[in-house]
């Protein structure tokens, strides 16, 4: 059974279990979008240990095979849950871990968004799935355009 719970990425050993979860995650990402050069793979324990976000993992057996990174931001009058990162162990893929942490974080009546490559497919169809929809492109290099998607629950604007 997936238990999902807080990270401490402070701490050093938890900080590079999640950086090498990620980056196996960010390397799949890579060629499913199909670029050599892809920014999050130059991510370092230091930037972890670093971070002000909030993490989350997703264990089964005690074993760490998932994680998302939300970072809330003041937006107009309301405050938005970002989702900076969802990884998941590349083995685990297709077994409703991802699904498992965006609802997870998705749980309160706020709006979530997300940012995700146009090409990353699998990464969008998850998201729609939660109930995200496309919000705005944005063009990040010549190899990769970046799309944005909003949950937003009837009542917020």
């Amino acid at each position: 059974m997936l238990k999902i719970q807080k990270l401490d990425h402070r701490s050093l050993s938890v900080a590079k279990d999640m950086l090498s979860l990620s980056l196996a995650s960010y390397r799949v990402e890579a060629d499913i979008i199909g670029v050599t050069f892809f920014p999050p793979l130059a991510e370092k324990v230091e930037d972890i240990v670093g971070s002000k976000s909030t993490f989350f993992g997703a264990f089964l057996m005690h074993k760490l095979v998932g994680i998302v990174e939300i970072e809330p931001m003041e937006e107009e009058d309301e405050t938005v849950i970002n989702i900076n990162r969802l990884v998941v162990e590349p083995t685990q893929f297709g077994k409703s871990v991802g699904t498992s942490l965006v609802s997870f974080v998705c749980k309160d009546n706020i709006t979530t968004s997300v940012t995700t490559a146009l090409k990353n497919i699998p990464a969008i169809r998850l998201y729609q799935k939660c109930g995200f929809e496309k919000a705005s492109t944005q063009l990040l290099n010549e190899d990769i355009t970046l799309l944005t998607m909003r949950r937003v629950l009837s009542g917020n604007t």
